[in-house]
């Protein structure tokens, strides 16, 4: 395992690492790694980007007794500082002088030929007689002291791994739904990160610590330097495994995340059954109204689907994106997907009475579908107090509700009465 595709950057050479291990959840990852510890002392670093985007207070050490965690860090060492005492070439317009540098941390030079220095001279005018190195980021360095050697599990979590699962629902004119999915693996980090073994978790994981970092975006001086493998094998990914409330899903093999990348891997092929209807949810009000229905997808799965967004294609169209919630096997899921032009609301209010004691509405409901197609709609009409429903529509928890099916290109009508009581 080189520097480049490293887990952890490892700066002690008194243990020799076993196994390397990812754990992506979907706004952050666990980090493990096996090591043999040869001595009662195990010692790691990391530059200033791992550290920034490692969750705190996560870093252990899991199998023998810590003694001992002691974490320090070395501040970024300019590249500059190789120069000095050497011989560079200030420019000022056309004229080139030989200097000497002196400091690189004020940029102070000593002329070659007056022996005069000067302060402040910006790297920017300085030229030099070989190829700069590249900038290294500054370390932390942490140091754990152990009870004795054997096997340990460095781990911590980072946010700058994390995963979450897309999907792409398919409706053809016969209306057979066919759900594809993807798992999109995200590497955050300026470098490529080699992944021994993994696992894709599922559920809802909460965090004491709130917020989540930005990440950094990659220096003119980020070293990855990845190239695909010219027969890399993709990993697999199994089928679910629960566990504490939690699903799990195996890769199969070994694989690399380039730095500063997303990689995307076939993830569930489940069977779903489908239900298309034109949804409205409204208060009851006295007065005359009108509008349009919106349109809901109500999906069924013979898996488990993690929550995450799904595109809707309907008779080869795109016709909207919704977000799935965590979706158990046979419960259903919803994806409201914005306004139906074709499916419309008219409503009509007669005021009956209207005293002390109460008032009482007869509402006359009139959908008009102007599609080529017959539409299942729902009409759902919320009001509170004590109210007695009479007519076309059924009592709901918190209302009224009216399901029917609008034919192509025609209407349906409900009429109802609302007897509001102030007693």
């Amino acid at each position: 395992m080189n520097k480049k595709t490293a887990v952890l950057l490892l700066a002690s050479s008194l243990f020799t690492a076993q196994a390397a291990e990812v754990r992506f959840y979907s706004s952050f990852s666990e980090v493990r790694q096996t090591q043999t510890l040869k001595t009662n002392e195990l010692t790691t670093s990391f530059d200033l980007e791992g550290i920034n985007q490692m969750v705190p207070g996560t870093l252990t050490l899991e199998g023998p007794k810590i003694v001992s965690q002691l974490q320090t860090a070395a501040p970024t060492k300019s590249w500059l500082e190789a120069y000095e005492g050497q011989t560079v070439f200030l420019r000022e317009g056309d004229k080139l002088t030989e200097v000497k540098l002196i400091r690189a941390s004020d940029g102070t030079v000593q002329d070659l030929k007056t022996g005069r220095y000067r302060v402040g001279v910006n790297v920017q005018s300085l030229e030099f007689p070989s190829l700069p190195p590249l900038q290294e980021s500054g370390k932390v360095t942490v140091k754990f002291g152990v009870d004795k050697p054997g096997t340990a599990t460095l781990s911590y979590l980072s946010r700058a791994l994390s995963w979450s699962p897309r999907y792409t629902l398919s409706v053809d004119k016969a209306g057979t739904p066919k759900l594809e999915s993807l798992a999109d693996l995200r590497n955050g980090t300026s470098e490529d990160i080699k992944v021994d073994s993994s696992e894709l978790i599922a559920g809802e994981v909460n965090l004491t610590e709130s917020g989540q970092p930005y990440p950094m975006p990659p220096s003119p001086m980020a070293r990855g330097n990845f190239q695909a493998d010219a027969v890399m094998a993709a990993p697999k990914i199994g089928s679910g495994v629960e566990g504490a409330g939690v699903y799990s899903f195996a890769l199969s093999n070994t694989f690399t995340l380039p730095a500063r990348s997303v990689y995307s891997l076939p993830f569930l092929t489940p069977k779903v059954t489908l239900e298309r209807v034109d949804t409205l949810s409204t208060y009851f009000n006295p007065g005359f109204s009108k509008g349009k229905f919106n349109r809901l997808y109500r999906l069924k799965s013979d898996v488990l689907l993690p929550s995450g967004a799904v595109t809707v294609r309907d008779e080869g169209r795109l016709v909207g994106q919704s977000r799935l919630s965590d979706l158990a096997i046979g419960e259903q899921g919803e994806l409201y997907l914005g306004s139906d032009p074709d499916v419309s609301y008219a409503r009509a209010v007669q005021t009956l009475t209207q005293d002390k004691k109460g008032a009482s509405y007869r509402v006359t409901l009139t959908l008009t579908n102007a599609k080529k197609r017959d539409v299942a709609v729902e009409y759902t009409e919320n009001f509170s107090g004590k109210v007695v429903l009479e007519g076309q529509a059924e009592r709901a928890n918190e209302g009224l509700k009216i399901k029917g099916t609008i034919p192509a290109g025609g209407k349906l009508e409900r009429s109802y009465t609302l007897k509001f009581s102030n007693e």
